[in-house]
C-alpha cells in the first residue's frame, strides 16, 4: 500500500512537472522587444575635435572635463541601462547629445550582461559635435539600412540630422524603421524657436509619407528628444501624432499615435527646467503597428524610467541627478530620465 501512495505521488510530481515545463515553454515563446529612448546629457570624449566645437568638454575648460570624469559617467549610464527592462537593458536603445560613434561604443562595453549591441551612428552637422545615435543587440535583430536625414533650419543655423534606422527582427522577420529625433534647441524667441520645430517635423513628416508610398502598413516608431511638448503644433498638426488610448478604435490615415501620453497625463515629465517638468522625450508608433497581427504593442508598457539612485537628492520635484550644473561638475547621470515602451511579437510559421 505504502509503494503504491508512494508510486502516485512520484507520477503526480512528474506530471506537474511536464505541465510547468510546457506552460513556460509557452510563455516564452511570447517574444517581445523593449524599446527606450535617453538623452544622455553631453557625452564627451576629452579630445578636442578640429571640425566641431567641443571647446566645453576638454580638460582645460571651465567644466574641467577629464577622463576619470568620462569614466565615471560611462559607469553611471550603464547602470541605467542595465537597470531597465527588469534589469536585462532594453533590445534597442536611441541617444540624444553622444559627440560620436566612439563615445557610443565606450558605452556599450562599459554595459554589464549578455547584450551584443551594435552602434548605428552618423555624424550631423550640429556645431558642438552633437549627434544622435542607435543601438541594437544583433541577437535579436540584424540591419537593413541606416540614413541621415538632413534638417535645413530657416536660419541655416546647423542642427542634428535625424537618423532613421531600419532592423529586421530575426525570429518573426518583421521589419521596424526607427527614426530617432534631437529636434532644435528652444529660444527665448519663440517665433524662431517654432519656424525650427516646424521644420524638424516637417523632414520627418516628408519621409513619413515616402515611406507609406513606398511601402504601406510599415511598423515605424518614432522617438527621441523633440524638445518640445506633446501638444505642441509640430506634434500634433504637422507631424500628425496624437494622442494614443487603448480603447480607441478609429484612427486617421498616416496618423502617429504618442504612447507618452499615458505617463504625461499625470502631471510627469523626463525633464526638470526651472521646478517645471516638461515633456521633450516622446515615444510615437504608427498605426500599422496596432493593425499588424504579428506585433503587439503592451498598451501599459509606456513609462519614464525613474530609479532611485538616479533622483537629485537636493531637487524638490525630484529631478534627475545630472552630470553638471552650469560648470560645477555634480557627477550624476544625465538632466533627462529615459522612457521606455514594450511590443510583443508572435513568430510566423
Amino acid at each position: 500500500m505504502k509503494y503504491l501512495k508512494s508510486n502516485f505521488l512520484v507520477k503526480c510530481f512528474i506530471i506537474c512537472f511536464l505541465l510547468t515545463v510546457a506552460l513556460f515553454g509557452q510563455a516564452t515563446k511570447k517574444d517581445s522587444i523593449y524599446v527606450a529612448n535617453w538623452n544622455l546629457e553631453n557625452l564627451f570624449d576629452i579630445m578636442k575635435d578640429s571640425v566641431k566645437n567641443d571647446k566645453d568638454f576638454l580638460p582645460g575648460s571651465p567644466k574641467r572635463w577629464n577622463y576619470e570624469r568620462f569614466e565615471h559617467k560611462l559607469n553611471n549610464l550603464a547602470k541605467v541601462i542595465n537597470y531597465m527592462n527588469d534589469g536585462c537593458a532594453p533590445d534597442i536603445i536611441a541617444f540624444e547629445e553622444v559627440e560620436n560613434i566612439y563615445v557610443v561604443k565606450k558605452l556599450i562595453y562599459t554595459i554589464k550582461g549578455s547584450r551584443d549591441y551594435i552602434v548605428c551612428h552618423r555624424d550631423s552637422p550640429d556645431e558642438h559635435g552633437l549627434d544622435v545615435a542607435l543601438i541594437y543587440d544583433r541577437n535579436i535583430f540584424s540591419i537593413d539600412s541606416i540614413a541621415a536625414l538632413h534638417v535645413e533650419l530657416p536660419d541655416h543655423h546647423p542642427t542634428r540630422d535625424i537618423l532613421h534606422v531600419v532592423l529586421i527582427h530575426k525570429t518573426n522577420g518583421e521589419k521596424f524603421h526607427f527614426y530617432v529625433n534631437h529636434w532644435p534647441q528652444k529660444y527665448a524667441d519663440k517665433v524662431r524657436s517654432e519656424k525650427n520645430f516646424s521644420a524638424a517635423a516637417h523632414v520627418l513628416r516628408s519621409s513619413l509619407d515616402t515611406l507609406n508610398q513606398s511601402a504601406p502598413n510599415s511598423n515605424v516608431i518614432v522617438l527621441g528628444d523633440f524638445n518640445v511638448d506633446q501638444d505642441n503644433n509640430s506634434i500634433v498638426n504637422i507631424l500628425k501624432a496624437n494622442v494614443f488610448n487603448c480603447k480607441q478604435d478609429v484612427f486617421f490615415q498616416n496618423e502617429l499615435l504618442n504612447l507618452s501620453e499615458k505617463e504625461f497625463v499625470w502631471e510627469k515629465g523626463t525633464y526638470l527646467l526651472n521646478n517645471k517638468w516638461m515633456r521633450f522625450d516622446q515615444i510615437m508608433i504608427s498605426i500599422s503597428i496596432l493593425n499588424n497581427k504579428n506585433v503587439k504593442y503592451d498598451c501599459s508598457s509606456f513609462n519614464i524610467i525613474k530609479p532611485p539612485f538616479m533622483i537629485d537628492p537636493k531637487s524638490k520635484n525630484e529631478g534627475a541627478l545630472p552630470t553638471y550644473r552650469g560648470n560645477k561638475y555634480i557627477g550624476g547621470y544625465s538632466d533627462h530620465y529615459p522612457v521606455a515602451a514594450k511590443f510583443y511579437l508572435k513568430e510566423n510559421k
